[in-house]
């Protein structure tokens, strides 16, 4: 086909292949850390070091468990989140910016999983015939608001946003999205090629 850049088409499949082998390592890596904690004493010499009450227990327990398999996980994570995109040209981030990246999303989600863990047990300790049922639906209702408060608060903690300069092209837009019946907040502008050279656009919200 005219037009194609066949050895760029060859290059993007090649990096698409090892980061799906990647990806399938980093799931075995965490089944194998699992199945460590589930077959030994570990998991139950930490619960047991761990004297405390329930709530400060549970809290303890994961973010020690997290932050081992952070660990462990740490040089596959460097490999296919740092090294691997910047010797395909894909990445333009120096290393104390991914580091700080990193940081900031493994806060995020310490604080995020923490406190889903904290209640889902407290539901367990409180309602043991329905804890599944009402932690399913605060899981739903987590994830809609999550799902709103992203573009808000969680997004500018990694790229500036900024709104967007082109006001027929926002009134475009915006027009196109009201044609389907939902409403647009703003159109923003994201500063990606401050950290990546990929092309990429998005829509945030439900």
């Amino acid at each position: 086909m005219a037009g194609l850049d066949w050895e760029r088409q060859e290059k993007a499949k090649n990096y698409a292949r090892i980061m799906h082998l990647l990806a399938f390592l980093e799931i075995g890596i965490a089944a194998l850390f699992i199945l460590v904690l589930l077959l030994t004493p570990l998991s139950t010499s930490l619960r047991n070091l761990l004297d405390l009450l329930q709530p400060l227990r549970v809290a303890l327990y994961f973010v020690t468990i997290m932050l081992c398999l952070a660990i462990v996980s740490a040089p596959l994570s460097f490999y296919r989140g740092f090294l691997l995109p910047r010797s395909f040209g894909l990445s333009s981030q120096r290393l104390r910016g991914w580091l700080l990246d990193g940081l900031k999303a493994g806060v995020l989600g310490l604080i995020i999983g923490l406190g889903i863990m904290v209640f889902v047990y407290w539901l367990l300790a409180n309602f043991p015939d329905l804890w599944w049922l009402l932690a399913a639906v605060f899981l739903i209702l987590l994830t809609a608001v999550m799902t709103n408060l992203a573009p808000v608060i969680i997004v500018p903690l990694f790229y500036r946003m900024e709104p967007l300069a082109d006001i027929s092209l926002e009134d475009r837009l915006v027009r196109l999205v009201e044609k389907a019946g939902k409403r647009v907040v703003g159109v923003f502008t994201i500063n990606l090629s401050s950290k990546v050279t990929t092309g990429n656009a998005a829509i945030m919200g439900l």
